[in-house]
């Protein structure tokens, strides 16, 4: 299902020959179809509100709360790892 919001995103966001309407009634079809109608309802709910948002990759910005994902010497930090979710950025080793 997240397959189908993003793609349905896509289309909202960076494919301006795809009107809105189509690109939300496709992928709550295919969401009613691979999940049930609840998930075309919330297929449908999620895409309204990214159309509605407007546009842009400024949408997806990381925000500044998030934890980094490398060390400060470049090191990538794993999900799993005790430094993926600390609150205030900082690496601890």
């Amino acid at each position: 299902m997240l397959e189908l919001l993003r793609l349905g995103a896509y289309q909202l966001l960076y494919m301006g020959s795809v009107p809105t309407y189509a690109a939300v009634s496709e992928s709550v079809a295919h969401a009613g179809t691979v999940a049930g109608k609840g998930a075309g309802g919330l297929v449908n709910a999620v895409l309204r509100c990214v159309a509605d948002a407007g546009d842009g990759a400024e949408l997806f910005l990381t925000p500044p709360w998030r934890a980094p994902t490398t060390s400060p010497h470049g090191a990538p930090i794993l999900a799993g790892s005790s430094t993926a979710g600390s609150p205030d950025g900082r690496v601890t080793w």
